[in-house]
């Protein structure tokens, strides 16, 4: 009786383990009620024990579950396998995906400190050869693989010192080619002949100018480089840059002496432009690094007087010189560049970033394609050994990362010919907002800014202008996935057919809210921190022009809201006024906004009646004209008066003539979005903006 029992006891038990173990392991595949209910699931089929204990439909799902994680190891292992793919196909020159990721725009930075392996393969089939191009003169330049050129240097370098310099005498010093020598003694125009000699406190004040506001955002000349080469005749001062920075600096002051009209504040500099303009067509035939240099300032200031076509022009050829000189490569190791200095390199690299960034700020300012794309360089970013508060490499640093990431919102969502289908956009919108926040968030704390704090008066002027582009590239991204219920859909904007969408657009429109909203709060900041803009680069124009659309197109018309909105308007428009002191696109924008806001105002209805503009400025322009009062008797000379340096005729005309402000009630204001523009908006179609949107 006993024996027979106690085959049946074990059975009994193996039978109980066997139900305990099936109740307790994971199934690959659980039903849909076990996983709406996240119950345990037997995954017993065709009903689970569950299911069918409780009476329910027992459905399973046909899809694959994926479910459960991969090693860490592993991931890591694949995360390196696509970005060390990534940089390959980057350095062929073939487009990848368009959405940025920040493990991507990380590689990048690391990239900066040590070039990649792959980067230096491609990248070993061209060089810098010297004295290749008597055009040139002593500077060296680029030549690519495909050229031919440098197997005949292999050829010829058993005949040639492998030490041989690149040249350190001045840019204006006589050349030796007979040409190019008797081109520089007969001067290439009248103008350049018996130029009197500048007051040197007038020249000293404009240059402490250009290094103070304009440089720190737009580094193409090395202070420590320029001032010594300009007091020993070394290759980085030329002239034709001197005139350039000179130029420049006039916008920043209110003396009346760096102008050709002393009643026209738009004349300032132009007798200096008007002498870098008659050097310029020399220096082209044989161009050196000062060239780029006086290039890109000139570009900055033709814009200034109003003239973007030839400030489009002047960018272009830096652009291309640039690449004719190789700056767009790593001089750290691209072959035939081992002459370079360590000054020299940094400088280089200092000039590649500084055009690359205001190639992207280009692109936004006249809604054209970028020309300078990341994956045609392989520069290292700028980098600093001790993070300093206001440091001009920083910023140049910072400013540079998110210009990486908005050329891929240039590209993706701007461009003519757009890199991403309409389906992968709202992936693209969620990735590049992820990524556009991490680089915020990730910003040092020396070029941070915190709108809720008190003003700290260490703070750079320029670290507000960075915060104020971040904060337009998120209007950038967002305003293509906004739908205009007025005039129908933006033609860059996706078909909204479903609840994902939807949600897009509601972010994107809160987004474009929040940014014009940052961007009024930091101009305020910036205006009790430094009294006023009439000091501030050109770029925070377009940055005020995108926060003042967003703020007038507004979709609530709550009273709270229309307040606030109105607010930001005042705000907005007073900055435009401050920049037009120095600046003729920002005075178009004041006088375009002014008339297509339909106001009933004497001001506009009466524009004869309307006293002189220049008079009738803030006070804080004139005590920023009164502290320089001591350096105005200083300095007697009169630009344009007859028998000084610059000609009386010279008349430098904009694209589209002056515009200029007239005031009005912002307080009678009706925040509603108008039919269009008036009819004498200057070119609305090369700003590349649709201004009816709405948010």
């Amino acid at each position: 009786m006993s024996e027979s029992a106690q085959p049946t006891t074990d059975s009994a038990r193996r039978d109980r383990g066997n139900a305990i173990r099936s109740r307790t392991k994971y199934v690959n595949r659980a039903c849909r009620e076990c996983r709406r209910r996240r119950a345990k699931c037997d995954g017993q089929k065709p009903c689970c024990s569950r299911c069918l204990d409780r009476r329910l439909a027992c459905v399973f799902s046909t899809e694959a579950d994926n479910r459960g994680s991969a090693p860490k190891s592993h991931i890591q292992l694949l995360q390196n396998r696509v970005n060390l793919l990534e940089q390959t196909l980057q350095a062929l020159g073939i487009s990848i995906d368009g959405s940025p990721t920040s493990q991507g725009l990380q590689a990048r930075i690391e990239a900066s400190v040590t070039t990649p392996p792959v980067l230096r393969t491609v990248s070993a089939g061209s060089g810098c050869i010297p004295g290749q191009d008597t055009s040139r003169g002593d500077q060296p330049g680029f030549f690519g693989s495909t050229s031919g050129r440098l197997e005949l240097q292999s050829r010829l370098a058993a005949s040639t010192s492998p030490h041989e310099s690149l040249g350190v005498g001045s840019c204006d010093a006589i050349p030796q080619d007979p040409v190019r020598r008797d081109f520089v003694i007969s001067g290439s125009s009248p103008s350049i002949q018996d130029v009197p000699e500048l007051p040197t406190h007038l020249v000293d004040h404009l240059i402490e100018i250009y290094f103070e506001w304009e440089q720190p955002w737009f580094q193409v000349v090395d202070r420590k480089l320029f001032l010594e080469s300009r007091r020993d005749g070394g290759r980085y001062f030329s002239h034709l840059l001197l005139y350039s920075i000179l130029a420049i600096a006039s916008r920043y002051t209110s003396l009346e002496e760096v102008r050709t009209d002393t009643q026209d504040v738009n004349t300032a500099g132009l007798g200096f432009l008007q002498q870098a303009e008659a050097r310029l067509q020399a220096d082209l035939k044989w161009p050196s690094i000062t060239t780029i240099q006086s290039l890109t300032i000139m570009a900055i200031m033709y814009v200034a007087i109003g003239s973007d076509a030839s400030g489009w022009l002047h960018h272009g050829m830096a652009i291309r010189l640039v690449l004719d000189m190789g700056l767009n490569l790593d001089a750290t190791s691209a072959p035939g560049s081992s002459s370079l200095t360590a000054e020299d390199i940094q400088l280089r690299h200092q000039i590649y970033w500084s055009l690359y960034c205001s190639d992207k700020l280009w692109a936004t300012y006249t809604g054209r394609v970028c020309t300078m794309l990341d994956y045609q360089g392989s520069v290292p970013l700028p980098s600093t050994a001790l993070p300093v508060a206001g440091s001009p490499l920083s910023i140049l640093r910072e400013l540079s990362t998110h210009c990486i990431i908005l050329e891929k919102i240039l590209t993706t969502l701007y461009a003519p010919n757009k890199t991403a289908l309409d389906a992968e956009k709202y992936s693209f919108f969620d990735l590049c907002l992820m990524t556009l926040r991490g680089w915020f968030h990730s910003l040092p704390d020396h070029v941070g800014l915190n709108t809720s704090a008190q003003p700290n008066p260490q703070t750079s002027p320029h670290v507000h202008i960075l915060h104020m582009v971040y904060h337009t590239s998120i209007i950038l991204l967002s305003k293509p996935f906004i739908t205009n219920k007025r005039f129908g859909e933006s033609d860059s904007a996706p078909e909204l057919h479903s609840a994902a969408a939807s949600d897009v657009r509601r972010r994107a429109s809160a987004l474009c809210r929040d940014a014009a909203k940052e961007i009024c709060l930091i101009t305020e900041r910036y205006r009790e921190t430094f009294g006023s803009f009439r000091q501030s680069p050109l770029t925070a124009t377009h940055c005020t022009l995108m926060a003042l659309l967003v703020t007038l197109h507004g979709e609530e018309s709550h009273a709270e809201t229309s307040q606030g909105a109105r607010k930001g308007l005042k705000t907005a428009m007073k900055t435009l006024e401050e920049l037009s002191d120095s600046w003729t696109p920002p005075r178009r924008y004041w006088h375009t906004m002014t008339q297509a806001l339909r106001i009933g105002s004497p001001s506009i209805e009466n524009q004869d009646e309307t006293p002189d503009w220049q008079e009738s400025r803030a006070p804080d322009a004139a005590a920023s004209q009164n502290e320089q009062s001591g350096n105005q008797q200083e300095v007697p000379l009169r630009l344009g008066n007859e028998g000084t340096w610059v000609s009386s005729e010279l008349q430098l005309a904009s694209d589209h003539g002056a515009q200029h402000p007239t005031y009005f009630n912002i307080d009678e204001l009706e925040l509603t979005a108008f039919d269009q523009l008036p009819s004498d908006y200057l070119t609305l179609e090369s700003l590349g903006f649709d201004f009816s949107f709405s948010i």
